[in-house]
């Protein structure tokens, strides 16, 4: 029998700079069951970054204190 592992996606748009400080905050914050993928690159304009988290008490952090 497999095991089903639930990942819970947050898409966040972020300027140029803005990556590297959440990133911290993921890391200090959350468990390291978790990645991100660069969906858009900033550019001139925001950046879009898909985050995936494996544990749902994490990705409720996330969202919530990205709001």
């Amino acid at each position: 029998m497999s095991t089903i592992i639930k990942r819970h996606e947050a898409e966040v748009h972020l300027r140029f700079g803005e990556l590297k400080p959440l990133i911290e905050w993921v890391k200090e914050h959350c468990t390291n069951n978790w990645n991100y993928e660069i969906i858009e690159q900033p550019g001139g304009n925001v950046g879009t970054y898909k985050f995936n988290f494996y544990s749902e008490e994490d990705y409720f952090k996330f969202i919530l204190w990205k709001q």
